[in-house]
């Protein structure tokens, strides 16, 4: 054989054996840190369902770490870690960028890693996710119920970040907090000299309390040089002394485009409080409330730019976490399409829907999601987001899913047919959600997983299928 062929076959054998491999937990590895330790740059770790107690390190590798089905059904608990000094449930600490990649878990229980800046001065980091340097990519999640706190202070109830450029997208940010006797930032995310992009995300019911020096920023809290861009998020009841939404300050400067905030509070600015040379401009965007709602020292400065809304955004269901869209919000088709870098909005609708962009997590888009745990012989709500008045909606229960889907002229077509059972849930009314409510079979297991998907219109041009709805029953 030639000697060039030989090179080109070693070449080609070389090639190939660094091609990115996928490992599974735990079909490979039993726990998922085993799996990153495992793993090499361009490998992707699939976490099939369960809860697993753990606290992982991305130890710098540019991995994607992703659950195989999903948020629902996949979590990463950080309760009772074998080093409380380590207790953040993800941490970030090894210059990890953008290719560095979580993705799919609900993260919680998290305590936050604590650290010694100074002498006798201890601070506890990220309850959830800890990133110092680093500036990997946070998608996909639910965060919850992760907290950030010790006598001294804490930072980052659900996420904290120092000296990176995170990319922070379409997660659901909620019931994390920070409590000290000293200093607290940012219930759901704090940032300390850092340049984040935060964007899709909804933020709700995070909280910083203490005693002590302006604990702020019950959502968000940007302090020192950090530089961020905060597009399409949904802030919502969140609280702090001083900034229940955000909380600027310490020369940090905030970018805020086509974001939501509403229903959050604070002693000083319910909804914003701009302190120590921060500089936050905001456009396209609802603040209800108005100027008044948020505080600006005399250090501070705020740029209240274009198409600015202080009205009732007018979400689907706020008592029950429901933040979508209705027919006739504010915030329906009022923002800003130049500030759009994403196809897609939270959960994965178009992200401009009716030709200019919403504002929020949400896009108003033909959607169907239910309210409510799966437990067998328990309520539960199917919600149907359309233009109002179309008829009929048809809901359909498939016999499985057909992977990849099947294009129609009406989008994918997800289900197996014919299918299982269908069930005529009337018209869309003139809220543009249409609620279905219902009970959990008692048939149903622990486990089972049951694919819906539904026809909005008859089958003509102006019919349209949602988005593939799997119950997976707990």
């Amino acid at each position: 054989m030639h000697k060039g062929t030989l090179i080109v076959i070693a070449f080609l054998f070389f090639v190939c054996s660094a091609q990115a491999a996928t490992i599974y937990v735990p079909d490979d590895y039993a726990t998922i840190q085993e799996a990153i330790n495992a793993s090499v740059n361009g490998d992707t770790v699939i976490v099939r369902p369960g809860t697993y107690v753990e606290n992982i390190d991305f130890i710098g590798k540019a991995i994607t770490v992703k659950s195989g089905n999903g948020v629902d059904v996949t979590a990463i608990d950080g309760g009772n870690p074998v080093n409380p000094y380590f207790g953040s449930v993800v941490t970030f600490y090894n210059g990890e960028g953008a290719s560095s990649v979580l993705e799919g878990f609900t993260i919680t229980n998290g305590i936050g890693r604590e650290e010694c800046w100074s002498a006798g001065w201890w601070h506890r980091l990220g309850g959830g996710i800890f990133l110092t340097g680093a500036s990997a990519t946070i998608r996909n999640n639910i965060i919850e119920d992760n907290s950030a706190s010790n006598e001294d202070s804490g930072y980052g109830g659900g996420i904290f970040c120092e000296r990176g450029s995170p990319i922070i997208e379409n997660n659901i940010i909620r019931d994390n907090y920070v409590s000290n006797n000293q200093y607290g930032y940012g219930g759901g995310i704090a940032l300390l000299c850092a340049s984040a992009t935060i964007r899709n995300n909804v933020i709700i019911d995070n909280s910083v309390t203490n005693n002590g020096h302006l604990p702020g920023g019950g959502a968000v809290s940007s302090d020192g040089t950090s530089s961020t861009i905060v597009v399409n998020n949904t802030i919502v009841g969140n609280s702090a002394k001083v900034g229940g939404g955000i909380l600027c300050h310490g020369s940090g400067s905030l970018i805020i485009a086509n974001t939501i905030l509403a229903g959050n509070s604070a002693q000083y600015g319910n909804e914003m409080f701009i302190h120590d040379n921060a500089d936050v401009s905001i456009s396209y965007s609802d603040v209800f409330g108005g100027l008044s709602s948020i505080f600006v020292t005399s250090s501070g400065i705020l740029n209240w730019g274009n198409v600015m809304i202080v009205a009732d955004p007018l979400f689907a269901d706020s008592s029950s976490n429901d933040y979508h869209l209705t027919w006739d919000s504010p915030c329906k088709d009022t923002g800003d399409n130049a500030a759009v870098t994403e196809l897609i909005d939270f959960e994965g609708d178009p992200r401009v829907a009716y030709g200019t962009v919403d504002m929020g997590a949400d896009e108003f888009h033909p959607h169907l999601y239910y309210v409510g745990d799966v437990i067998p012989n328990s309520p539960t709500e199917v919600k149907v987001i359309g233009d109002p008045g179309t008829t009929p909606v048809t809901l359909a229960l498939g016999s499985g899913i057909q992977d990849p889907p099947q294009s129609t002229p009406y989008g994918d077509l997800y289900l197996l047919l014919p299918p299982v059972r269908t069930f005529n849930l009337g018209a869309i009314p003139s809220n543009g959600i249409l609620t279905y409510p219902g009970t959990v079979p008692p048939s149903w297991q622990s486990g089972d997983e049951y694919p819906f998907q539904a026809l909005l219109g008859l089958l003509a041009p102006s019919s349209v299928l949602t988005n593939l709805m799997v119950l997976t029953v707990e």
